[in-house]
């Protein structure tokens, strides 16, 4: 989750300078994939409750979406600007 953060504040600070929203979406669902991966198996190992494992999931998944909107919009301000 932290590697998402950090990149959504590179974008906000012109760090990272994607060339479509496509490529920013698929690097961060990667990235939102993997901490999903690794939190299943912390609960299929039995370190994490799967309840709080899904709740865990459940903000990131609001996150994303989020993100996505808000770059869109930010592309559309950029291209109409």
């Amino acid at each position: 989750m932290k590697k998402v953060l950090r990149y959504a504040e590179d974008l906000r600070t012109n760090d990272v300078q994607p060339e479509s929203v496509d490529q920013v979406m698929s690097e961060i669902k990667e990235k939102l994939d993997e901490a999903c991966s690794v939190i299943d198996a912390v609960a299929v190992q039995g370190v994490l409750h799967r309840n709080d494992a899904a709740d865990c999931k459940e903000p990131w998944f609001c996150l994303r979406l989020f993100l996505f909107f808000y770059l869109l919009l930010c592309v559309v301000i950029c291209f109409c600007s």
